[in-house]
């Protein structure tokens, strides 16, 4: 039961694109308060209980995780194209005199 709801807990993490170092960190402090828990009497029901549902517990701490970035082409593209329209811009204008179409 600790194994699924550990499994539980890290793939709802990995839906808010954890990074690892803190996924790991989140698994080890919850595989402890889970055997905490199961020494002082609990049963599997009791503990997912207090531990809480998994992706609710992923969500309330994705605030205190880096979450990975994607490096994507096309964000790189969109951040550059109002630089590339401003050249275009001032190129057309100083060289051929099209100030007005632009």
């Amino acid at each position: 039961m600790k194994a699924s709801y550990l499994n539980a807990l890290k793939a709802a993490l990995q839906e808010h694109r954890a990074s690892e170092k803190d996924l790991d960190e989140v698994l080890s402090d919850y595989d402890q308060l889970y055997e905490d828990a199961k020494a002082s009497g609990k049963t599997d029901d009791e503990v997912w209980q207090m531990l809480g549902e998994p992706k609710e517990v992923a969500h309330d701490l994705i605030d205190t995780l880096q979450l990975k970035k994607e490096k994507n082409i096309k964000t790189k593209i969109i951040a550059v194209m109002p630089f590339i329209s401003l050249i275009i811009f001032f190129v057309l204008g100083f060289y051929e005199n099209l100030w007005h179409p632009g």
